[in-house]
């Protein structure tokens, strides 16, 4: 997914389906980072990516909170 696409769909988002999403991120986010400390992956990019996906659902929670 392009990163124009993703924000896309978080910006059609509502606060309740952010949050859930976070909470699905944030739990791939802990198992990825739990196999590179294990060795069993080599791939540290996906969680660069997954810092800044949630970086953006963090900010665009917080401006529609302030809405």
């Amino acid at each position: 997914m392009k990163r124009r696409e993703a924000m896309e769909k978080l910006n059609k988002m509502t606060p309740e389906e952010l949050d859930k999403e976070l909470h699905k991120v944030y739990i791939e986010a802990r198992r990825d980072r739990l196999e590179i400390e294990a060795k069993k992956t080599q791939n540290t990019s996906t969680a660069k990516k997954q810092r800044r996906y949630i970086a953006q659902i963090l900010t665009l929670l917080n401006s529609k909170d302030k809405e």
